[in-house]
């Protein structure tokens, strides 16, 4: 470290209150008292703006883990682990299966995702495998002037393989530039390759973590993952778990701009003052009781996102289902879990009998 005053080696001196530990590892270092006093008229401002950076990161971070784990919708499961590569699988034995009962379009994770015992750095690699675009694209309105970046990682500590093939990697992060200047990297998924830091200053960023290739403007992200969206199907399970994934952000947002409203107070407020500290624990919790809510409320309650297998030309493919009209016609068709244990894995049979419910429920 280098004394933010005079470019010196740094001492142990520095400023507590901007000091990012949890989120991160970035302080504000000087090699003397006089140099802090000296340097204080030009760290006010930057100690301001870190502060609430720090804790609206901190904030993101645990209302997108509890989202990502509550909307899982990923194909892959782990099949093993090999020194610090991490190799999934399609999991047929839950895509077999959950069709045929009506499943919601949401995994439970780590459920049979993630074997146990395999710690939480294992769980978070895969919960965030290839997410780190969709983390850009969900739209959470508490960080303002940030723009998008394409990054090539370096070194990463773990990466996560699909269909047991190693790959180059691409990731994305946001940038972020305060008043004061200062630039940050913020990213959200890094866990995907074995980083436990969501923040970063942008030029350690770029030394230990990746090369940026291109910049987007903010909101290219959403727009891509639109555009490819448009060529699935309006009931495929990409589309439609992207679409209510969505939709739950949005009143994910929501909730807290009512929770705001409600008393009367800032997202700066909450984020730069200790003080509210109550409130920020609050918003937090309220982020993610909308989560739930909005789960039970959408897919339990009304079916909606609730999946079902479609016969054409002789041939299943999983649907989910996207109104609750069609929905309340299917209660009958789907299988209850005592039925599919019965069948004793024939899922054949299973098809062919649920093909023969569609077409009784369609006369």
């Amino acid at each position: 470290m280098i004394c933010s005053n005079c470019a010196e080696p740094a001492g142990s001196i520095i400023c507590p209150e901007c000091k990012i530990e949890d989120v991160g590892s970035i302080e504000t270092s000087y090699c003397s008292e006089q140099c802090r006093s000296e340097d204080q008229p030009n760290h006010q401002l930057i100690c301001h703006d870190r502060k609430k950076l720090g804790r609206a990161v901190a904030a993101l971070s645990e209302i997108w883990d509890n989202f990502c784990r509550e909307t899982y919708t990923s194909k892959y499961r782990l099949t093993r682990i090999d020194g610090k590569f991490i190799f999934l699988v399609p999991r047929t034995e839950l895509g077999d299966t959950c069709p045929l009962m009506g499943h919601p379009v949401f995994y439970p994770f780590p459920g049979s995702i993630v074997p146990q015992g395999l710690g939480l750095v294992a769980e978070n690699a895969v919960l965030y495998y290839n997410m780190c675009v969709d983390s850009l694209s969900t739209g959470l309105p508490l960080i303002k002037a940030l723009l998008e970046r394409n990054v090539q990682p370096k070194d990463p500590a773990l990466q996560v393989v699909g269909n047991d093939e190693i790959e180059d990697v691409d990731h994305a992060v946001l940038y972020i530039k305060l008043h004061s200047n200062e630039e940050f990297a913020m990213d959200l998924t890094g866990a995907q390759y074995g980083w436990k830091e969501k923040l970063y200053t942008w030029n350690n960023f770029e030394r230990y973590r990746g090369t940026v290739r291109y910049v987007l403007d903010l909101g290219a992200s959403r727009q891509f993952t639109s555009l490819l969206m448009e060529g699935h199907p309006i009931n495929s399970v990409p589309r439609s778990g992207c679409d209510i994934r969505r939709a739950i952000s949005q009143e994910v947002a929501r909730g807290i701009v009512e929770f705001l409203q409600h008393h009367h107070i800032t997202v700066d407020e909450v984020m730069e003052d200790p003080s509210f500290s109550r409130q920020y624990s609050d918003l937090v919790m309220r982020a993610k009781e909308t989560i739930t809510k909005s789960i039970e409320d959408l897919v339990i309650r009304s079916g909606v996102g609730r999946m079902c297998l479609m016969f054409e030309g002789g041939v299943s493919k999983p649907v989910v289902v996207r109104s609750e009209e069609l929905a309340r016609r299917l209660v009958s068709v789907w299988f209850t879990q005592e039925e599919v244990e019965a069948c004793q894995g024939r899922f054949e049979e299973l098809k062919t009998e649920m093909q023969h419910r569609l077409y009784e429920e369609e006369v």
